[in-house]
């Protein structure tokens, strides 16, 4: 604490907290800061606290996933058919981690507007085939 209390001191040059006989006393300038701080405390605490909503019926986010080509005809078929029937406006993007380039690469953009491109065939039991969106 008093390694912090050396930095706010510096930064405000001022001591912050002074002793007055057997207890310590916030300067008038610490008295000021007081309520915005606390505000400000209040104000991250409650961005922190809210969680936005997911509406999969609405949604148009995309994701991107890194597996193998392997996991992704096993594990993931049930998904897409999911996503197809319960988030049919998100997108998802599928990238093999042996071939993933860096996220950021212009390599991966130009992949991601392909992939969009792209249709994939699912079939919903209770549904004719369809095509989503990729």
């Amino acid at each position: 604490m008093s390694g912090i209390l050396a930095r706010l001191r510096d930064y405000f040059g001022d001591p912050l907290i002074v002793s007055s006989g057997p207890q310590m006393e916030l300067t008038s300038l610490a008295e000021s800061l007081v309520e915005p701080v606390n505000d400000v405390l209040l104000r991250i605490d409650a961005t922190i606290a809210t969680r936005p909503e997911f509406d999969p019926l609405i949604t148009r986010r995309h994701f991107s996933v890194v597996a193998s080509d392997y996991s992704i005809s096993v594990l993931l078929l049930d998904v897409l058919r999911r996503v197809h029937r319960d988030a049919p406006g998100m997108s998802l993007e599928f990238r093999n981690p042996a071939r993933a380039p860096p996220p950021n690469s212009k390599r991966v953009r130009s992949i991601s507007s392909s992939i969009r491109k792209a249709r994939i065939h699912l079939c919903n039991p209770a549904r004719s085939c369809s095509k989503i969106p990729m």
